[in-house]
């Protein structure tokens, strides 16, 4: 968690060198790079331990794939809005296996917030 919080701190402090004029995109961008490497070593090391930080669940999260959809969800949108309605989202394929990686599927389109960011898995039969 030291190493993580250190990487984390550099990072911040690129950021703010950066916009002070002491240090160039270049190197912001080697050391973000490096800071991301730093974080995903740390969770890596924590997958499977009894207790994980929950700061480094949520860089799981973070770390996860980006999958680009098109919802177009005009016709959904007020169920959402005043019932609370999740938007159903299923795979077409692949229905017989686990996933094996984190991911959020992003909305391209206008007509959304942007992602989605509650799942909802039924009980199995």
């Amino acid at each position: 968690m030291e190493n993580l919080h250190d990487a984390q701190q550099i990072k911040e402090q690129g950021s703010i060198d950066v916009e002070l004029g002491l240090l160039d995109l270049e190197s912001k961008a080697k050391i973000e790079s490096i800071s991301w490497q730093v974080t995903a070593a740390v969770v890596d090391f924590c997958r499977g331990m009894s207790y994980v930080p929950e700061e480094v669940k949520e860089l799981e999260i973070a770390l996860g794939d980006q999958y680009l959809c098109n919802f177009s969800v005009f016709q959904s949108l007020l169920d959402h809005w005043a019932l609370g309605q999740l938007f159903p989202i299923m795979p077409v394929h692949h229905l017989q296996r686990a996933p094996d990686r984190n991911g959020t599927l992003v909305d391209i389109t206008c007509d959304s917030d942007g992602k989605v960011t509650q799942v909802h898995r039924p009980a199995r039969c």
